[in-house]
């Protein structure tokens, strides 16, 4: 009896590991992407529609070209990931460990940015889009 509920407790805790690890996106946060603005962000689209589609941008400001403003959407995503294996739960750890092969870790991180500048004319349609990403 005492072998089945260390088993299941060993179980219960790989399964809390493995979903603490796992990545989850919020599904009403608006995902900026070069292919949505290129896909939905054109000339002519009004502004409430780019609000629509990208959110409230971070920065708005009145254009020095027109009398229209300037949307400003910047980005930045970092991502971290690190891997471990092996596992030791109130002394249970050799076994559950040695059937995943020992234990080691590696960490490895990489940032992202992407910045999207909409135009808008007097009539808050896009005059001019353009972006810039860069990865490091």
């Amino acid at each position: 009896m005492s072998n089945q509920i260390r088993n299941l407790f060993v179980a219960g805790a790989l399964s809390l590991t493995l979903m603490a690890c796992a990545n989850t996106a919020d599904n009403d946060e608006k995902q900026l992407t070069v292919g949505l603005v290129q896909k939905e962000i054109t000339k002519g689209v009004s502004a409430l529609k780019v609000a629509q589609t990208l959110g409230s941008p971070n920065i708005v400001k009145k254009s020095p070209d027109t009398n229209g403003e300037v949307w400003i959407y910047d980005k930045i995503s970092q991502t971290k990931s690190d891997s471990r294996l092996g596992i030791n739960v109130l002394g249970a750890g050799s076994d559950v460990a040695a059937l995943l092969g020992g234990s080691s870790s590696q960490s490895e991180s990489s940032s992202r940015s992407l910045t999207v500048i909409i135009k808008l004319d007097e009539q808050d349609n896009v005059s001019d889009v353009s972006y810039f990403r860069s990865a490091y």
